[in-house]
């Protein structure tokens, strides 16, 4: 069926077009001004002003509504030693924040953790070459020990220790800061 057939079989059951003219066609005359009395006036600007105050009113509920969660969560996030644990009661995206808040800060607790326990392991690391160094030396200048080949090697060997343990302490700092560089080489296992 074509278009226009289709046309033809509906136009008894379509109404025809209305033209709709406020005032009359053939009248050149302007409309009439609308012209507002003092009182209807005075009325239009009090509902007016109502409106607005409710509106202002409204606006200023409601943003301290929503901004009120959005506050404790930067003040969890700006005091000093840690974020307090926030309360998340909302399933909207503050109480995810709040979640993803919590989160960081239990990691930033198990890092802090971490850290320390570094430290500790790095100060051991570090004491015992420097002790056996030390105690050696000591142990000569008193003249205790023969500073002899031995003594020299066993010293060397404790002072390569020594700086083995510091070049991976400087290549931790470098690959914390992301300046490590890394030259991938293919070798043979047996000879590694």
């Amino acid at each position: 069926m074509r278009v226009p057939d289709r046309q033809a079989q509906l136009r008894p059951y379509v109404a025809p077009a209305v033209l709709l003219f406020v005032t009359d066609p053939a009248s050149a005359a302007p409309p009439p001004a609308f012209d507002l009395s003092t009182g209807n006036t005075a009325r239009i600007v009090a509902v007016t002003a109502a409106v607005l105050a409710a509106a202002v009113l409204i606006t200023i509920v409601a943003g301290r509504r929503l901004v009120r969660p959005l506050t404790r969560l930067t003040e969890a996030a700006t005091r000093t030693g840690g974020f307090p644990v926030v309360a998340v009661d909302r399933r909207d995206e503050i109480g995810h924040l709040a979640a993803a808040l919590n989160d960081l800060d239990a990691r930033r607790l198990a890092v802090e953790r971490r850290r320390r326990e570094m430290v500790g392991d790095v100060a051991h690391e570090l004491r015992t070459p420097l002790t056996n160094i030390r105690s050696w030396l000591e142990a000569a200048q008193d003249g205790l020990a023969v500073t002899d080949r031995t003594l020299v090697d066993l010293l060397l060997e404790e002072a390569v220790l020594l700086q083995r343990v510091i070049d991976d302490l400087r290549d931790l700092a470098a690959a914390d800061a992301g300046d490590l560089r890394l030259h991938p080489v293919a070798c043979d296992v047996h000879e590694c």
